[in-house]
């Protein structure tokens, strides 16, 4: 097996099958391009009789020597300028308890909107897995990285076949927009403040769906990465706060991500906020003092009058000494 680099694959490294013997056919008949790009000189050897056929299949090596079968190069697609193997994905499903057979697509439901979706065969209808979306993005999630999950799952009773008994993957039906049932969404909080409002009302019109609560998460609702990216600028503009992506990935709810917006203002706010400082008249050393969250200087009301009256015997001396407040 050779790896993406051109390398042999190790244990547990996924490359293609290539085979290996002097006993390879010459080619195909009247196809010199396709025998070009399948029967090869061992880039090795160099040896133009050590020869190799490319089988299209992925697979890799299992620690017991045993070689595990992962799909077809050939379904090999782009998203996002990520390079993804349908195979791979299809092979980590297959391992999902219950499944009988997979097949996961790449499609282009609305235009520019490429994404992943897998149709899953189940071993009998009766699974307790069948109608569980959710946990079984949460084991695809754990074992791919985030540009390789399927951001849509159907059951299917059996796969639509051509007439010479191969998957029909164009009669495979569009999947709903969402991890989450319609009926499962009823009941969900909805906005209780100004920032809630505001970012349900940006994933709204980022994912086009209506009605999101604050529990839903913005993956499970068909969100990805680039989604992400225009989703978080569109934040920046509207609340003038910085909004690093990464908080995305750590709280995908509405109601703590716009927890963490809330406390981003917060701390423009207070870092906007001049200092009070407490002078003698001509001082060289005064004492400034942060307002706090509120934003206001009332509160330290008390700590003026407190030193300052510390400092002179009577209201008289204190006014006559020149003590007061000013904003810098």
């Amino acid at each position: 097996m050779i790896n993406g680099s051109g390398q042999l694959a190790g244990v547990g490294e996924l490359g293609e099958i290539y085979m290996r013997s002097p006993h390879l056919a010459k080619g195909y008949l009247n196809d010199e391009e396709q025998t070009k790009e399948k029967f090869i000189v061992s880039p090795f050897t160099n040896d133009a009789d050590d020869r190799w056929y490319r089988t299209g299949d992925l697979g890799r090596y299992l620690a017991d020597g045993n070689v595990e079968f992962a799909g077809r190069n050939d379904l090999q697609v782009k998203i996002r300028g990520y390079r993804i193997e349908l195979g791979e994905i299809e092979a980590t499903l297959q391992q999902y308890p219950g499944i009988r057979d997979v097949v996961v697509i790449a499609r282009e439901d609305e235009p520019g909107e490429k994404r992943l979706a897998a149709y899953l065969v189940w071993e009998s209808e009766e699974s307790e897995h069948t109608n569980n979306t959710r946990e079984i993005y949460g084991y695809v999630k754990k074992r791919l990285p985030e540009y390789m999950v399927p951001a849509a799952y159907v059951n299917m009773t059996s796969m639509p076949r051509t007439p010479n008994g191969k998957i029909d993957r164009r009669a495979l039906p569009k999947p709903d927009q969402s991890l989450i049932k319609r009926e499962d969404r009823e009941g969900q909080p909805t906005a209780r403040s100004w920032t809630e409002e505001v970012l349900t009302g940006i994933w709204g019109d980022l994912l086009k769906r209506e009605g999101i609560g604050l529990e839903e998460d913005f993956f499970e609702l068909g969100g990805h990465s680039l989604l992400a990216t225009q989703m978080v600028s569109r934040v920046r503009q509207v609340f003038k706060v910085e909004v690093p992506l990464r908080w995305l990935f750590e709280t995908p709810k509405v109601v703590g991500f716009a927890r963490r917006i809330d406390q981003a203002m917060q701390s423009e706010a207070e870092i906007a906020a001049p200092p009070i400082t407490l002078a003698k008249r001509d001082a060289l050393l005064p004492l400034s003092l942060l307002k706090n969250a509120s934003g206001l200087s009332s509160s330290y009301s008390q700590t003026v009058l407190h030193i300052t009256f510390r400092w002179c015997s009577s209201y008289r001396a204190f006014t006559s000494a020149g003590f007061g407040t000013r904003l810098d």
